[in-house]
Formats: C-alpha cells, structure tokens, sequence
C-alpha cells in the first residue's frame, strides 16, 4: 500500500499492492455477508414495540444461491459479482478526497469506509467539522 499525503489531509490518495486489493475484496465480501446475516437475524427477531418477524424476508437474506453463479459453481457469484461493485467504488474513493459525513455532508464517505476497512485512517485527530472547515479554507484558496 502506498500513501501520498498531501497539504490538504482531506486528498490523502491511497494506492493499493496487489496483497492490499485482495484482503480489500475480501473485507467487502465479509461485509456484505454479515449484513445479510443481519438482515436475518432481524427478521427473525420478535420486538414488543415493532412486530418485524418475518420467516420469509429472513429466508431470503440467507439466500444460498447468492454464493453461486448460475451454472452453480462458486466462481463469479452473485456476492462476488456484487463485491466486484462495491470495490471498483471503494477504490475510486481511496484515490479522491474525503466527502461525507467525516467533512460535515449528509453522506456517508467512501473513502473512509474503504479506509475503515483496510486498517487505516488518514484523518485522525481531525473531526468533521474541523475537516469541513479545512475543506472550506482550500476550495476558498481555489477561488482565487
């Protein structure tokens, strides 16, 4: 992996080594299974305030077939073709600036969920509205 650091924290661009992709590609897949898990797991879950249980939605999260492709072999399957989304966003956003909740945007940010999940954090000590205010101060530069 290889940082370049710039003068504003917030353009950080992160390259990835072949090794570092891998493990990126990985995590997202762990990722999007537990949340399908989750998504079970909630259905499957009888609340007194809000009644969600729902043997049908839980089945459906828990799905197998999407851990096989269509032929039913396990290269190519629905996860992994979803993943393969998922990281061609998170890499983009490892090479762009921060943008969303960390700067004070009603979004979440990209580049700090792909940070979250390689290990790193190229922001620390910064909060979000110190950052939105770096943000401010070099795009005002910008203007000029």
């Amino acid at each position: 992996m290889k940082i370049t650091y710039d003068e504003n924290p917030l353009n950080t661009i992160i390259e990835l080594d072949e090794h570092d992709t891998e493990v990126l590609w990985l995590k997202i897949k762990i990722d999007q299974m537990t949340s399908r898990l989750c998504g079970a797991h909630f259905y499957l879950t009888e609340r007194e305030k809000y009644n969600n249980f729902d043997l049908d939605r839980a089945r459906q999260e828990c799905d197998p077939d999407c851990l096989y492709n269509e032929e039913g072999g396990k290269e190519n399957s629905k996860i992994d073709q979803r993943v393969d989304e998922i990281m061609k966003y998170l890499v983009d956003a490892l090479k762009n600036a921060h943008c969303g909740d960390c700067t004070c945007i009603a979004c979440s940010c990209d580049k700090c969920h792909a940070e979250e999940l390689l290990g790193i954090h190229t922001t620390r000590g910064l909060g979000k509205h110190e950052a939105s205010y770096v943000e401010a101060a070099f795009w005002c530069n910008l203007q000029k």
